[in-house]
């Protein structure tokens, strides 16, 4: 059989127009796919790429992600068809999938930066292993990314007005943050996080405010943030 030669193109980092549902999708093969992220000429590496069918449609629509190499390349292995592709960091391309063979794209997106962060509980006591998650400046889907370490420090590459927020286990997530651009910046991200549920005791009174055996009771709620 004869390989295909690659089909390239081109994406910017501007605004994403509106679409059309993409109905283009062939189920009956799979073809490679590999998109180049590059940032003012240079590959970015440790980015996550998103591929997906339709970028209006559904906002929990089948997905499949990738993240880029040293090279700045994340590699797919899609149905046959036409696939748009974003970054985390904005960006938008569309690339034409052909079933055994290979295509490829580029997608240049705008400045990008090393992101530091502190995932903490209260009392500073650090985090280990929480979730560190990210959205696109565009996007409402969060994307987990990477994890705090031991000493609950993070960092990863994202563009400027990038969310980002914190999960971990018995703690209520995070609100997000909005990643400052370069000349806002003013050190590593903090997030604080609170315990899932939060315990409250009161007397128990009647309507008459009379004290009903001068017993307390215990009930768990969840905080009104979450």
């Amino acid at each position: 059989t004869t390989t295909a030669p690659p089909l390239l193109v081109t994406g910017t980092s501007d605004p994403l127009p509106a679409r059309v549902p993409n109905t283009r999708i062939v189920r009956n093969g799979l073809g490679e796919l590999v998109v180049t992220v590059r940032s003012e000429g240079a590959p970015v590496a440790n980015m996550l790429v998103l591929a997906c069918a339709d970028v209006t449609g559904d906002a929990w629509q089948e997905e499949y992600l990738a993240t880029s190499d040293a090279t700045g390349a994340a590699r797919f292995r899609l149905p046959g068809g036409i696939w748009t592709c974003r970054t985390i960091a904005g960006g938008l391309v569309d690339a034409r999938v052909t079933p055994e063979a290979q295509a490829q794209a580029e997608l240049q997106i705008g400045p990008v930066q090393q992101v530091l962060g502190i995932v903490v509980e209260a009392g500073e006591r650090p985090v280990a292993n929480a979730e560190v998650l990210v959205a696109p400046p565009q996007g409402e889907r969060f994307y987990p990314l990477v994890h705090s370490g031991a000493d609950g420090t993070f960092g990863l590459v994202a563009g400027t007005g990038s969310r980002i927020a914190v999960r971990s286990e018995s703690y209520a997530p995070s609100s997000p943050q909005r990643v400052p651009s370069p000349r806002e910046a003013a050190g590593a991200l903090h997030f604080v996080l609170q315990r899932e549920c939060a315990r409250w005791q009161g007397k128990v009174v009647d309507r008459k405010i009379t004290r009903l055996n001068s017993s307390h009771s215990s009930v768990s709620r969840m905080p009104s943030s979450a």
